[in-house]
């Protein structure tokens, strides 16, 4: 996915991952790189790559069996019993069961939060307090440039088993983030908040069950079984 039109393309392939448009990473940091160096306000230009590729899934389109031409979708009032174009078309949120408020594209606009090419630092945490379950998205983050590769590489390591979390506007939407270094880059995570994460409490009781030492160990010896030193990298998508 795109983190910005533009320069980001969504499922470009090929050796060169997307690249965004540059970002600035602003947090009131405070390091002393020397004695006499004191670095109140951290501004770094960095460009950010994609991590993954969507190009990765397999995509389908609809034809017509009888003569192998795509399908259209189009989009019609069934109340009307007609097709609407683009400028006849309201959002509406609903409320309650058959109950919409309705709402004009011009109107949403107004309320989304203003692109923004700066990560806001405001909090610096354990990376490990970082859970997978918030984790969406996954870019890289490298120096824009020469200069700013010195600046980079001192809060790259500043880093080091720590998460600066923050936010980012972009596409309509205020995202939370949580940088964190690897090796010669940093990783920025795009995470989701609490409210769009289910939390083991929020399902329904899971049985507590018995487990026996002679067959935990029993298991634990059929798991050694499997033990192969394998790497993630070495697994396909055999789909």
């Amino acid at each position: 996915d795109a983190v910005y039109t533009g320069s980001i393309t969504a499922g470009q392939t090929g050796k060169t991952p997307p690249v965004a448009p540059r970002y600035v990473l602003k947090g009131g940091l405070t390091l002393s790189a020397a004695p006499g160096l004191k670095l109140s306000l951290i501004v770094i230009p960095v460009r950010a790559y994609a991590a993954t590729r969507a190009s990765a899934d397999v995509a389908f389109h609809q034809f017509h069996r009888k003569c192998n031409t795509r399908i259209e979708l189009r989009k019609w009032c069934p109340h009307c019993k007609e097709e609407v174009s683009n400028d006849e078309i309201i959002k509406g949120h609903e409320t309650s069961k058959g109950k919409f408020v309705f709402a004009e594209a011009s109107e949403i606009d107004d309320l989304r939060p203003k692109a923004s090419q700066t990560i806001d630092v405001s909090s610096v945490m354990d990376a490990a307090a970082v859970d997978p379950r918030y984790i969406e998205r996954v870019y890289y983050l490298a120096p824009e440039n020469d200069k700013s590769a010195s600046a980079f590489a001192v809060v790259r390591k500043a880093l080091a088993g720590r998460a600066a979390v923050g936010h980012l506007a972009f596409h309509g939407r205020e995202y939370l983030t949580a940088v964190v270094a690897d090796d010669k880059a940093m990783l920025m995570y795009m995470l989701r908040t609490a409210g769009e994460v289910v939390m083991r409490k929020d399902i329904p009781a899971i049985p507590a069950g018995a487990a026996k030492d002679e067959e935990v160990r029993l298991a634990r010896r059929v798991l050694d079984g499997f033990e192969s030193g394998a790497r993630l990298d070495g697994f396909v998508d055999n789909y």
